[in-house]
């Protein structure tokens, strides 16, 4: 229920510098965003997105800078950044950064979950068509 008007409060930011990367299209994004709120961090080759997920996460950053899903040992997506990590990407100077190594000043919370779609990267028609064989590519 906490998820039922993201519809219309989405907003579109295009990244006209994307030799700058991916840092810099977060950066474009949270500045759209209200830097007085949390904000998740999901990779657009991720389908995938569960309510669940969102809600162990923002269940457990409450003592952290963010918080990253794990299952099975292993990390995923979303990321769940708190406001001070929010504001401090929006007023850092650079623009070509890694986010995992400029989050790596910050303290994290690994939040476990029963979930190995975190995982998933949709980078060609064959991962699209193996996740979904019956829709086929949509191109």
């Amino acid at each position: 229920k906490r998820f039922a008007n993201f519809c219309d409060k989405h907003k579109v930011v295009i990244n006209y510098h994307p030799e700058w990367e991916r840092f810099y299209s977060i950066k474009l994004g949270l500045k759209a965003a209200s830097e007085k709120n949390q904000v998740f961090i999901h990779n657009v080759d991720n389908p995938f997105v569960n309510h669940e997920v969102l809600l162990s996460l923002m269940e457990n950053i409450s003592e952290f800078d963010y918080a990253v899903p794990q299952y099975m040992g292993r990390g995923g997506h979303p990321v769940l950044l708190s406001k001070k990590v929010v504001k401090s990407i929006i007023a850092e100077k650079e623009n070509s950064l890694n986010l995992k190594n400029y989050l790596r000043t910050y303290n994290k919370v690994v939040v476990p979950v029963i979930d190995e779609k975190i995982w998933v990267n949709v980078n060609s028609k064959e991962d699209y068509n193996m996740l979904f064989p019956k829709e086929g590519f949509f191109f």
